[in-house]
């Protein structure tokens, strides 16, 4: 009995040390906040992920008003993650949390598929262009150029023409 304890006590553990560049796997998403923020259970605790690359339309809040496409977005980012198992991964470039005390994560589901990528590809989000680059940030704008030239979601000139703001 002491031998399992100990054996979950250095899991645990070894769940929440966290060094640049890991990765983790089979990460349950036990809720999807809008389309770029999650929450996941890491070991039974429930921690809030913002995605590296990715900045979705803002929900509606009772401080502010929700941004063009924030409802496709969340409900897309829901179908594609809620209750299903991902990949997190850091990036040595962002740190570890942001100023909201969210933890900083690359997100990849089944078969190594850049959450951000998809979501930006398919007109659900912006990619991220801040003056510290991260991994596969050209990526993540290719996919933004290739959605503003097909129009797709929040690129249409019928949802928001790539203007969010309300």
């Amino acid at each position: 009995m002491m031998l399992s304890v100990a054996i979950v006590a250095v899991f645990a553990f070894q769940a929440f040390s966290v060094k640049a560049g890991t990765k983790y796997s089979d990460i349950y998403v036990a809720d999807v906040l809008s389309g770029d923020t999650i929450r996941v259970d890491l070991g039974g605790e429930i921690k809030t992920v913002k995605v590296i690359g990715l900045d979705a339309p803002d929900r509606v809040t009772a401080k502010k008003a929700g941004q063009c496409f924030n409802a496709q977005a969340y409900k897309q980012a829901k179908k594609l993650l809620l209750g299903k198992k991902v990949t997190l991964e850091e990036d040595v470039t962002q740190g570890d949390i942001n100023k909201n005390d969210e933890l900083l994560r690359h997100v990849y589901l089944t078969g190594g598929i850049s959450f951000a990528k998809l979501m930006i590809r398919d007109g659900y989000g912006f990619a991220l262009n801040p003056k510290k680059p991260y991994f596969n940030q050209k990526v993540l704008l290719k996919a933004e150029k290739e959605a503003i030239a097909a129009k797709k979601g929040l690129w249409a000139v019928n949802t928001c023409n790539g203007k969010t703001k309300k």
